[in-house]
This record gives C-alpha cells, sequence and structure tokens, in this order.
C-alpha cells in the first residue's frame, strides 16, 4: 500500500513539473493572439495617426488585463528580468505569427530595454 502512496506523489510531481509549461505555452500563444487581433482593430479605426508604439502600448495594456492573471499563475512575473523574459517571449510570437505586428514594427524595431 505505502508503493502505491509513492507512486502517486511521484505521479502528481511529474504533472506539477511536466504539465505548467506546455499549459503557460497555451496562455502565451491566446495573449499574443489577443494583441494581434486589437493591433488590427486599432489600426483599422485609427484616426489620430498614432506611432506603432502607441498602438503597442494601448493593445498591451487591454491583453494584459484580460490575460494578466492567467500569465501570472504560469510564468514568473515577480521580477523586472522575468516580466522581460516573458515580454521578449511574446514579442517573438508575434514575430511568428502576427502579420500586423511584423508590418508596423518592420521599419521601427523594438528596443530591448
Amino acid at each position: 500500500m505505502i508503493k502505491i502512496y509513492k507512486s502517486i506523489t511521484v505521479m502528481m510531481l511529474f504533472c506539477f513539473f511536466h504539465l505548467p509549461p506546455s499549459m503557460a505555452q497555451d496562455i502565451l500563444k491566446k495573449t499574443a493572439k489577443d494583441l494581434c487581433v486589437c493591433l488590427k482593430e486599432t489600426s483599422k479605426s485609427d484616426t489620430l495617426n498614432l506611432a506603432p508604439k502607441q498602438f503597442l502600448d494601448k493593445c498591451t495594456g487591454a491583453t494584459m488585463a484580460k490575460n494578466g492573471v492567467e500569465l501570472a499563475e504560469k510564468y514568473d512575473m515577480s521580477t523586472i528580468s522575468s516580466i522581460k523574459i516573458l515580454r521578449d517571449k511574446l514579442v517573438n510570437e508575434l514575430k511568428q505569427d502576427c502579420q500586423q505586428f511584423i508590418k508596423m514594427f518592420s521599419e521601427s524595431p523594438l528596443k530591448n530595454d
């Protein structure tokens, strides 16, 4: 009977350490998709001639309000460096899958702070 409990504990630890990265990747992709949709919609209705960085700031705020809790559950957001790592992952997702992002920042690349 003790062996069964040990195996359950090992299995729980395995799930704990191996499932979150895939779930984290899902929320990262969802956040990137939401951000891309916001960039498309906001740029279509631009009457103020905003700069690309202003679009990104506006959409990032809205997207983080929507997905911030889930991101915080899956990613370490306790330090500036960990937030920058998350930002870099998000930017990489946008570079791969968001034509509007590529279009907006192909001439004026984002600076890494």
